[in-house]
């Protein structure tokens, strides 16, 4: 059954089954004029769901019809991806899209800590702390 409003997008039918992730989209898109969330911390999720299931990018990217270079953009947030992208690489994961929407890695609270912080600091101070940030991690990485 295709749910009312919400035409099949690619290959993909959507039934009654995913009514929760058409509805979480919609929430999202409507909200904040239209920013919806964060892709950094979307694409901390793709990754750390694709690197517990021991799956190399290039195979998220053949179990989810997407392109390589396709996984590495939405792993690091670069691209907004679509709905219909959303729902393959969730199959591809065998998680839910609410589970790459929603969900948080360990590394979402440090992100949003950090932000937090950051977001205190007058302007100067901000860009001199991403600085040094950006520093430090060059040296651990």
């Amino acid at each position: 059954m295709i749910i009312a409003g919400y035409p099949a997008i690619g290959k993909t039918t959507y039934t009654s089954e995913r009514t929760d992730v058409l509805d979480t989209w919609n929430e999202f898109s409507h909200s904040l004029g239209g920013v919806m969330f964060d892709t950094a911390s979307l694409g901390n999720r793709i990754r750390a769901f694709r690197e517990s299931r021991g799956m190399t990018q290039e195979e998220l990217a053949g179990a989810a019809g997407i392109s390589v270079k396709h996984v590495s953009v939405l792993e690091r947030g670069i691209k907004e991806p679509r709905l219909s992208t959303i729902v393959n690489v969730a199959e591809a994961l065998k998680v839910t899209p609410n589970d790459l929407l929603l969900a948080e890695t360990p590394n979402d609270r440090l992100v949003e800590m950090v932000r937090t912080k950051i977001s205190q600091l007058p302007a100067e101070k901000a860009e001199k702390a991403v600085t040094i940030m950006n520093t430090v991690l060059e040296q651990i990485t």
